[in-house]
């Protein structure tokens, strides 16, 4: 197993923290201050380049294979790349960095979760990609954009569409079909 620090959307509650599936969350953690954290495109995601801050995150325990599967995810080594870095506590963790210019505002306080919690409690707990909207719904990627175009589902936020779990949850009960009654878990969609 590998010992993997995590800040951005791979965390617990984000959208890409099922692309940990397989491995295992070990604690919260915080990096040396040798870091900074800004928002990535228009604030969908986090980038962390070197700096003077701390970095909250998690750490995780995964296997190879899971290792692998996030170095695709993340674009390793072309727009971020994974190192061995040093946590607060001593432990040396594999971690993914930035390695451009920073796109967006800068985060000081060094946490992507409270620099999205106030969109979470607007929105809902959980932020969607149109991606994931689709494959809950077992519709295609363009009809989802579509209604988000129209205006029937999601929110603008930079320029992508994010759909709350919340207001996932609502437009499956609009569109309920007779003798099947949708049932939402907060994750997954299934039909009873």
């Amino acid at each position: 197993m590998i010992d993997l620090f995590v800040y951005g959307t791979l965390m617990r509650g984000m959208p890409n923290n099922w692309r940990l599936k397989g491995g295992r969350f070990v604690r919260t953690a915080t990096t040396r201050p040798e870091w900074a954290m800004y928002a990535r495109l228009n604030g969908w995601c986090p980038e962390v380049i070197e700096g003077e801050d701390a970095i909250r995150g998690e750490l995780y325990e995964v296997p190879a294979y899971v290792l692998a599967r996030l170095d695709r995810n993340e674009g390793h080594p072309t727009v971020y790349f994974r190192s061995v870095e040093r946590l607060s506590d001593g432990r040396d963790v594999e971690m993914y960095v930035f390695q451009w210019a920073p796109e967006g505002p800068y985060i000081p306080s060094g946490s992507w979760r409270e620099h999205v919690g106030d969109v979470r409690r607007h929105y809902g707990d959980r932020l969607l990609s149109t991606t994931e909207a689709a494959d809950l719904l077992g519709l295609n990627v363009s009809r989802v954009r579509a209604m988000c175009a129209a205006g029937r589902l999601g929110q603008k936020i930079g320029h992508r569409w994010a759909i709350s779990d919340r207001e996932l949850e609502a437009f499956c009960r609009r569109r309920r079909r007779p003798g099947r009654r949708p049932r939402w878990d907060g994750l997954r969609l299934f039909t009873a």
